[in-house]
């Protein structure tokens, strides 16, 4: 375990004082979010590799990011039962004569904070392992890191970079990771529709690999650029931004037809005006 025990978790998660719980009560809980990180965030081979050097200082930075997550995840879970009781007549909520239990709104209010603390926890890690070249290919292996490898905007990091905001957006724009892993349908709904659809599904395949495979030559990156701002603007329900960027990388497919023999579009015999030429989905 990276988290095993209740001073790990007092360092994240202050409202474990004292000596108000043990680990004991907590550490089905723990081990539960250690195995939700493991499967769905970090990957097995990066979590086992931590796992095992988890005394080497090199690595602090990443086991206190992960700790953070592990603690947070972990008590928000346990929250609802730490203060019930199971008597002959039911559960019951324990009390004494020093601390009487909190309301059931001020433990969902803890709830929600943790929840907020803990997404913020995975974006902070996430954006770490991104930028962190030490644990590049462990980080390949890993769920979240090819959660969007079909599309043209694999991390959320590269999505913030080409979303357009508007206020008509706001309530649906992505805030955190785990918003972003929520877009993952629409996204290749989008990919499969929208994208590919005007630029043929030859193109579209061809940039995936080659983004994959860091082998995109420089027209690939060109064209690359306007599909990834049509991608994001088309997930957020913005369809004229999105046809806009659409025709923009008509004009570089038309441009540079000799880079694209194969594509299977047709540009003879049509007039090139504000509006695709190729009927969208």
């Amino acid at each position: 375990m990276i988290v095993d025990n209740i001073d790990i978790l007092k360092k994240h998660v202050p409202t474990v004082a004292g000596d108000s719980v043990s680990f004991a009560e907590l550490e089905e809980h723990v081990r539960a979010a250690e195995s939700w990180l493991r499967n769905n965030i970090s990957g097995s081979a990066l979590y086992d590799f931590m796992e095992m050097n988890i005394e080497i200082p090199l690595h602090g930075m990443l086991l206190y990011k992960m700790q953070r997550v592990i603690s947070l995840r972990g008590f928000e879970n346990a929250v609802p039962m730490l203060n019930l009781v199971l008597t002959s007549a039911g559960f019951a909520v324990t009390n004494n004569e020093k601390v009487a239990p909190a309301s059931k709104e001020r433990v969902a209010d803890l709830r929600e904070g943790l929840k907020r603390e803990c997404a913020d926890a995975i974006e902070d890690m996430i954006t770490f392992l991104e930028t962190d070249e030490t644990y590049t290919e462990l980080w390949k292996m890993s769920p979240s890191y090819s959660f969007f490898s079909d599309t043209f905007l694999p991390t959320f990091m590269l999505f913030k970079n080409y979303a357009p905001y508007a206020d008509s957006v706001a309530s649906i724009f992505p805030k955190c990771r785990l918003d972003f892993a929520a877009l993952r349908g629409k996204m290749r709904s989008v990919m499969a529709g929208k994208i590919t659809g005007a630029t043929g599904k030859k193109i579209v395949l061809e940039l995936i690999d080659g983004m994959n495979s860091d082998t995109l030559s420089v027209v690939e990156k060109k064209l690359l650029e306007p599909l990834r701002f049509a991608l994001a603007a088309y997930t957020l329900g913005l369809n004229d931004e999105g046809d806009s960027f659409i025709n923009q990388a008509l004009s570089i497919i038309k441009e540079n037809a000799d880079d694209f023999p194969d594509s299977g579009l047709n540009f003879g015999g049509h007039e090139w005006t504000d509006s695709p030429i190729i009927n969208m989905c």
